[in-house]
C-alpha cells in the first residue's frame, strides 16, 4: 500500500471524500422543487432544510474535530466521518416527514464536520510552505466536483426514476422517486471510507504535541487564546464569513432561479449547473492557488488579500445583474463569472489561515474559520432569500431578486472588512 504514502495520492483522495461530502450536501439543492411539492413546504421552511439543519452540527462540531484532528489519528477521525454522513444521506431517502428529513440532514452535518479540519492539518503536514495553496486548492476542487456531481448524477437518476410510482416501505409509508437520489448518491461514501482509512498519518511538523486530554474547557480555553492572540486570522474569519454567506445563497437557489425566472426544464438546469461546477468553479479555485504560489510576492499574505478583494468587488455587479437579466442565456453567462468568483479565494483563504497561526494550532483554527463561515454562511445564506421572497416579495419568481439582495448586501460588509485587513499593523507583522 505504499501508494497511499505518496502526498499527492494523498491529496487525491482527500478530495475524493470533499466531493463525496458535497455530492451529499448538494444534490438537495436540485430537488428544491420536488420536495418542496410532495411535503407541502413554503421556500422558508426549505431554506432552513438547505441551511440551519446541516449547518447546526457541521459547524459547532466543526471545532471539537479540529481539537482531535490536532491530537488524535487524523485519517480515521475522517474515515469515520465520511461512513456517519454517507449513511444518514441515505436515511434522509426514507425519512417520511419534514422532521424526520431535517434530523437526517443534521446527521450529515455531524459527519461532515470532521473532514476539513483534519483534512487541513494532514495537508499542511505533506507540503512545504510555498506549495500549500496549491496543494489546499486541489484538495477544494473537490467541492465543485461533487457539487457538479449532484447536479448531474442527481438529475440523470431523478430523470430514470421520474415516472416510477411511489415505493411502500414494509413497515409503513412511501419513498418519493426523488427520495431514491439521496439513497443512491449516499451509500457509496462506504467505500471512500475505505479509502481513507488505508491512507498514511504524516508525521507532525511540530516538535511538542498539544495536550492529548480532551475536555470541553481545555478546548475553548484554546480557542480563546487563539482568537485573542491572531488579529488578522479573526478578521478574517468574519470577512470570509460574509463572503460565504454569497456563496451558500448562490449554490442553494441558483437552480431555482433558472427554473422559476428563466423557464429552464430541470434536465437543462441539472446539466448547465452539474458542468458549470465540474468545470467553472475548480478553474476558479486553481487559478486562485496559482496567483497565490507564484509570480511576484508569491506566497505572502498580502497577495492572497489582494485576491480576496479583487474577488469580492468584481462580484458586486455580477450580482447587481441578475433581476435584470431575461433570458436563460442570459443567466447563464452571469452564473458562469459568479461561481468563477465565487470559487477562487476558497484554496487561497485556507492556505492565509494555514500561514497565519502557529503549527500546533492549524486544525483548531481550520475548525473554527470553518465554523464562523458555516454557522453564517450555510446557516444564514439559504435561509435570508427564502424569507425576503416569501415575507418581503411575496411570489416564488422574485427569487432573483432576492438573491441579489443578500449578495450585494454581504459582498459590500465582506469587501470592507478586507480593506481593513491590509491597513492593520498585525497584517504587516504576519508577511
Amino acid at each position: 500500500m505504499r501508494i497511499f504514502r505518496h502526498p499527492w495520492v494523498a491529496v487525491g483522495m482527500l478530495m475524493l471524500a470533499y466531493v463525496c461530502s458535497f455530492m451529499d450536501r448538494y444534490v438537495l439543492n436540485l430537488l428544491v422543487e420536488p420536495v418542496k411539492r410532495d411535503l407541502d413546504l413554503s421556500d422558508t421552511a426549505i431554506g432552513l432544510l438547505l441551511g440551519a439543519s446541516f449547518a447546526l452540527f457541521y459547524a459547532t462540531l466543526g471545532v471539537p474535530a479540529g481539537y482531535l484532528a490536532d491530537r488524535t489519528n487524523r485519517k480515521n477521525l475522517i474515515a469515520a466521518g465520511i461512513t456517519l454522513w454517507s449513511l444518514m444521506t441515505a436515511l434522509g431517502g426514507v425519512a417520511q416527514n419534514y422532521w424526520q428529513f431535517f434530523m437526517a440532514r443534521m446527521g450529515v452535518g455531524v459527519g461532515e464536520a470532521t473532514l476539513s479540519p483534519a483534512a487541513y492539518s494532514l495537508i499542511a503536514d505533506w507540503f512545504p510552505k510555498e506549495r500549500l495553496a496549491s496543494a489546499l486548492s486541489v484538495y477544494s476542487v473537490g467541492i465543485y466536483i461533487g457539487s457538479g456531481m449532484a447536479y448531474l448524477a442527481g438529475g440523470k437518476i431523478l430523470d430514470w426514476v421520474k415516472d416510477m410510482p411511489p415505493l411502500h416501505l414494509p413497515w409503513g409509508g412511501r419513498i418519493f422517486n426523488w427520495q431514491l437520489v439521496l439513497i443512491a448518491v449516499g451509500l457509496p461514501g462506504l467505500l471512500i471510507a475505505v479509502g481513507v482509512a488505508l491512507l498514511a498519518e504524516p508525521p507532525r511538523k511540530y516538535a511538542t504535541p498539544p495536550q492529548s486530554k480532551i475536555l470541553p474547557l481545555h478546548l475553548f480555553v484554546s480557542l480563546f487564546q487563539l482568537l485573542k492572540s491572531q488579529v488578522v486570522f479573526r478578521r478574517l474569519c468574519v470577512a470570509s464569513s460574509f463572503f460565504t454567506i454569497v456563496s451558500y445563497a448562490f449554490s442553494s437557489w441558483a437552480p431555482a432561479t433558472m427554473m422559476r425566472v428563466w423557464h429552464a426544464d430541470l434536465k437543462t438546469t441539472s446539466i448547465f449547473m452539474g458542468l458549470l461546477m465540474m468545470l467553472g468553479a475548480p478553474a476558479g479555485v486553481l487559478l486562485g492557488g496559482y496567483m497565490a504560489d507564484n509570480g511576484k510576492n508569491a506566497g505572502q499574505n498580502k497577495t492572497k488579500i489582494l485576491i480576496l478583494i479583487i474577488t469580492a468587488a468584481a462580484l458586486i455587479p455580477v450580482m447587481l445583474a441578475l433581476p435584470f437579466l431575461k433570458t436563460t442565456w442570459q443567466g447563464m453567462a452571469a452564473f458562469i463569472l459568479a461561481v468563477l468568483l465565487l470559487s477562487a479565494p476558497v484554496g487561497v483563504t485556507a492556505a492565509f489561515v494555514q500561514h497565519l497561526v502557529p503549527v500546533e494550532s492549524r486544525g483548531l483554527a481550520s475548525a473554527s474559520l470553518l465554523l464562523c463561515q458555516n454557522l453564517l454562511g450555510l446557516g444564514l445564506g439559504p435561509t435570508l432569500v427564502a424569507l425576503l421572497t416569501d415575507y418581503f416579495f411575496g411570489k416564488p419568481d422574485a427569487i432573483a431578486q432576492s438573491l441579489s439582495i443578500v449578495s450585494i448586501t454581504m459582498l459590500l460588509v465582506s469587501l470592507t472588512i478586507f480593506i481593513g485587513i491590509t491597513f492593520s499593523n498585525a497584517m504587516h507583522e504576519n508577511q
